[in-house]
Order: structure tokens, then C-alpha cells, then sequence
């Protein structure tokens, strides 16, 4: 996520799709539609030609990247700092779920199916699995993964995080863009560190 719709934005837009290419989704996040831009005049020193407006979701679009209508708050979860992304696919094992989770030191991953988030599985699904006396290497993370689970934007705020984990009984919220695309996964003490340690468990 890029937040400006300035000359830097575009810039950045554009180094990030050359060296990523398809693999990395731009979403660019600006406060007004259009693109302001005043070239200076070379042959005349000091003057500045007419200012020329561009419609920056076009702009962006031949970029390969999204445009949002917004603006980010200092308090927004895309500026907090999230353990590793970790994407599984539905049809990889509940052993090498648990296999990567644990090498990573994680509590949640994301299941994506042809890019899009589809579902997120946690070590509490995991438990619930293996106490039903399932194979690791047999069962498959779509069986037991919590399918369309409830996400947030990257602008958003971290009260609107916490609230909504409390409102629904969750531990674990995956930060999308607009694409549906995962880019982190909140734990419970990222938003609200003091709500986590009241109860007393394991909440990333």
C-alpha cells in the first residue's frame, strides 16, 4: 500500500511494478481522484507551464495498481508492525501448516485460493483438529479452516480492529487491500495489548 497521490506515489508505483511485476499487488490510497501536476518551463527560468490535472485512477489503472479514495490515520493497523504473512493454500496438510506456523512463531495464517483471502486457520483450529484425533499428514487445512473471515483495510484504525474482534469473538483479523489480497494478519495484542493479556492465552 501506497499512501499520496503525489508525483512520489506514482513513482513508487511504478519501481515497485518493475521489480515485483504480477507478484506484488499496488494499491495506492489518496484523498482526491485527480492528479495535479505543473511542469516547469525549461527555456523561460523560474516559470512554471500551465498545471495540467490527470484522472489519477486511469494514471494508476495503466500502472498496474489500485486506486482507494481515502487518507490513513496515524493510528491506522497498515502502520503497525505484524509478525510475517504466512498464506497457505486449502489443500496443504494440517502437518505442514502446523510445521511452518511453528517455524515461524505464528498463531494464524491465511488460506488464499487463486489470490483471493478465503479463509484463515489458527492454532485453536488446529487443536480442535488434532483432539478430534485426525491425521496430520491426511486432513486438509479446508476442512478446518474458518471460511470468509472477517478482514480489515489497512486504513482503518486499530480501534475499529479491536472492536470488531470483540464484537465477534476473535483473535485474529487479516489486513486486505481492495483486492481482497492478504498483506498481514492482526493478533489481538496488536490492537489491544491489555485485552489480550486478561485472557490468559495465546491470542496471535
Amino acid at each position: 500500500m501506497i499512501v499520496g497521490g503525489g508525483v512520489a506515489a506514482l513513482e513508487a508505483t511504478l519501481a515497485l511494478q518493475a521489480l515485483a511485476g504480477p507478484r506484488v499487488g499496488v494499491e495506492v490510497v489518496a484523498p482526491e481522484p485527480q492528479f495535479f501536476y505543473r511542469p516547469l518551463l525549461v527555456a523561460a527560468p523560474f516559470r512554471s507551464a500551465e498545471l495540467r490535472r490527470y484522472d489519477l485512477g486511469t494514471l494508476l489503472a495503466r500502472a498496474g495498481a489500485l486506486l482507494t479514495l481515502g487518507t490513513v490515520t496515524a493510528d491506522a493497523v497498515g502502520n503497525l508492525r505484524t509478525p510475517p504473512l504466512l498464506v497457505v493454500a486449502p489443500e496443504h496438510t494440517l502437518g505442514e501448516v502446523t510445521e511452518r506456523m511453528c517455524a515461524l512463531d505464528l498463531g494464524a495464517a491465511v488460506v488464499a485460493e487463486y489470490g483471493k483471502t478465503i479463509g484463515i486457520i489458527t492454532t485453536r483450529d488446529l487443536l480442535g483438529a488434532f483432539a478430534s484425533r485426525v491425521h496430520p499428514s491426511e486432513a486438509r487445512v479446508r476442512s478446518w479452516m474458518t471460511a470468509h473471515p472477517f478482514t480489515i483495510r489497512a486504513e482503518q484504525s486499530k480501534e475499529v480492529a479491536a472492536t470488531r474482534m470483540a464484537e465477534h469473538g476473535i483473535h485474529h483479523l487479516p489486513i486486505v487491500d481492495a483486492s481482497g489480497h492478504a498483506v498481514a494478519i492482526l493478533g489481538l495484542r496488536d490492537v489491544a495489548p491489555s485485552t489480550g493479556r486478561r485472557l490468559g492465552r495465546p491470542v496471535r
